[in-house]
């Protein structure tokens, strides 16, 4: 059975808005008990996603990787890997970094609130070593999508979080 990515999954289930916030706020929470509160803004989601959820973080051409015109990021679920498209970097367009941790919240949003979705069973291996496809990629015209929105709400609840004083 091949798993579908950008998104198409209608299986999900259906996440209430508390449940997304409470999620965004653990998330926080649990950061600032290993590392440490955040006293000010902004939200250090960079380390968010690195330091406390174990996810590796990588800038990629995604128009290139997937002949599409508008990816901002894909998540590799089984490679614990978050990719976010190049024309994102921040040091490169300083302009652009709202986006950019936006994206990263989004994508920590997939991993903390569809990871058991999508997840392969670890037992089960690559047929004859194909390399990992991501298990999502996030399209700005794909953002209606029930699952989109819920990365969205999560992203948009950790990055207001309001830190600890």
């Amino acid at each position: 059975m091949s798993r579908r990515i950008g998104g198409d999954r209608e299986d999900v289930p259906y996440l209430p808005r508390e449940d997304i916030e409470a999620e965004a706020t653990l998330v926080l929470a649990e950061f600032g008990q290993a590392h440490g509160q955040v006293a000010e803004p902004p939200i250090p989601v960079d380390d968010i996603v690195e330091l406390h959820l174990g996810l590796t973080f990588e800038l990629k051409d995604m128009r290139q990787l997937f002949s599409l015109a508008d990816v901002r990021g894909a998540l590799w679920m089984d490679e614990a890997l978050v990719g976010v498209d190049q024309s994102l970097d921040p040091k490169v367009f300083p302009a652009k970094l709202g986006c950019f941790r936006f994206t990263l919240a989004h994508e920590a949003g997939h991993w903390r609130l569809h990871k058991k979705y999508y997840r392969k069973d670890p037992a089960q291996g690559a047929l004859f070593g194909e390399p990992g496809k991501p298990t999502y990629i996030c399209r700005s015209s794909q953002t209606r999508k029930p699952v989109e929105w819920q990365a969205d709400f999560f992203a948009a609840n950790l990055l207001m979080s309001c830190p600890a004083t």
